[in-house]
């Protein structure tokens, strides 16, 4: 497994002029999968990262980690990390994994390094553009949600406080948790769009939220 992490201070993937993946302050990664790659080398790399004291402190040295800063975390796929060119000015890239178990691999990276950071880990659209399926994508935390959208998600997944981001930051963000009903806090989502989890994946009647490439598969 192998990963260039790059601390930024804004970041952002666009395809075809289209952004897929943005953040603000903290880590940039590109992520490659070899072939021996298991989960527990995922579970590894997330927490030696989630550690790192590589941000400066309020004397300028490398001393606080992406927790200590509220830092976010952009990661990119990029099996070209496994390129050998020790034969030749061709790269070679059989060391690196089958693009089913990499892909799975990256995923599972993304979700244990979310659980490892108080801030977010943006993947962009990236699962439905590998596979060619056609979706519309909304910026949530400006955008929203309608009412209707709304009571149609809650719907699908049943709780109200599956749509609620539990590491939004702010004065709502700390309100939200303190509302007894599920009403109040449908129209506090509404007033404060960055509240909501994301992604939510909209199917028709079915629906998502969070990273769930497993019933997403079910919907192909």
């Amino acid at each position: 497994m192998r990963a260039v992490i790059q601390r930024v201070t804004s970041a952002k993937v666009e395809v075809e002029g289209k952004v897929t993946g943005e953040i603000e302050k903290g880590f940039l990664i590109l992520f490659g999968v070899g072939q021996e790659d298991t989960e527990a080398d995922c579970d590894k790399l997330a927490d030696k990262i989630s550690k790192l004291r590589i941000f400066a402190d309020e004397n300028d040295k490398t001393n606080l980690s992406i927790n200590d800063v509220g830092g976010d975390i952009l990661c990119v796929s990029q099996f070209t990390l496994y390129a050998d060119c020790h034969h030749g000015n061709r790269p070679s890239f059989i060391y690196a994994g089958k693009p089913d178990e990499a892909n799975r691999l990256y995923e599972y990276f993304c979700k244990v390094c979310g659980e490892k950071i108080t801030g977010k880990v943006e993947k962009g659209e990236r699962y439905f553009k590998e596979r060619g399926i056609k979706f519309q994508s909304v910026d949530l935390p400006t955008k929203g949600l309608s009412k209707g959208e709304l009571n149609s998600v809650l719907a699908a997944v049943g709780d109200i406080d599956k749509l609620i981001d539990p590491k939004a930051k702010g004065e709502q963000a700390m309100l939200i948790k303190y509302l007894g009903s599920t009403e109040e806090k449908i129209e506090k989502l509404l007033d404060y769009p960055e509240l909501f989890a994301a992604p939510i994946v909209r199917n028709g009647k079915k629906a998502t939220v969070g990273f769930c490439p497993e019933v997403w598969k079910s919907w192909e």
